[in-house]
């Protein structure tokens, strides 16, 4: 096989690992806010809620 044809699957297998990777971070980051979010004192859930909310409205 040549060298172009290694650089093509070598790119194919890079993009694949990088989708899966930011898949996975993704789900991650999702997955420990959830943990995170839950079981929490009231105050902290406050807080939590009202740095949420005013990051949502920044973003607009």
């Amino acid at each position: 096989m040549n060298n172009q044809k290694h650089r093509l699957i070598n790119q194919a297998i890079l993009a694949v690992a990088t989708t899966f990777g930011l898949f996975s971070a993704t789900v991650a980051n999702a997955a420990s806010l959830n943990v995170l979010w839950y079981g929490q004192t009231d105050a902290y859930n406050a807080k939590i809620s009202e740095l949420y909310h005013v990051q949502m409205i920044s973003d607009d």
